[in-house]
């Protein structure tokens, strides 16, 4: 699928034409090309990654929105703060147009996947321990094979 670029549209655009696409996807795919519209992968590269992780964010929010089976990611920013931050200490944070797309500094956090979800989990969390408040320990600190990754992009830190 194609969405607009920056300097010719800001990220949110961007995440509306991943889900207008989407959407076409979903509702074509069963009519239009005797597919499987519950059998749809979503994939995405680099910004398609991240454009694509926060549509399906996006998306949770509406009950009736169709989703794809599954989300493959491929070396997306999900923590537009900390990928800044890891521009800056290259001295190369003015060359990257992630600020500008993002529309400025205070819209890294409702434009990072990872920030989003940490902010979901800590709340499900609250949630969760007042649930289980009778139970004495809970391993929080296992650790997965692969967790490198997701750790590296910011997603481990809930």
């Amino acid at each position: 699928m194609e969405y607009s670029l920056y300097p010719d549209a800001k990220t949110d655009t961007m995440v509306g034409e991943v889900s207008e696409a989407l959407d076409w996807v979903l509702d074509s795919c069963g009519t239009k090309f005797d597919g499987d519209e519950t059998n749809v992968t979503l994939i995405g590269h680099s910004a398609g990654a991240h454009l694509c992780c926060l549509a399906l964010l996006k998306r949770t929010k509406d009950a009736s929105r169709k989703m794809p089976r599954q989300f493959v990611g491929m070396a997306g920013v999900y923590n537009i703060e900390r990928h800044f931050e890891y521009e800056r200490q290259r001295g190369v944070e003015h060359l990257s147009t992630m600020e500008r797309a993002v529309g400025g500094k205070e819209n890294f956090f409702i434009n990072s996947p990872s920030a989003i979800l940490r902010a979901y989990m800590l709340k499900k969390n609250m949630i969760f321990k007042e649930l289980v408040s009778h139970v004495e320990e809970i391993d929080d600190t296992a650790k997965f094979h692969g967790d490198e990754i997701p750790n590296r992009a910011g997603l481990m830190d809930f």
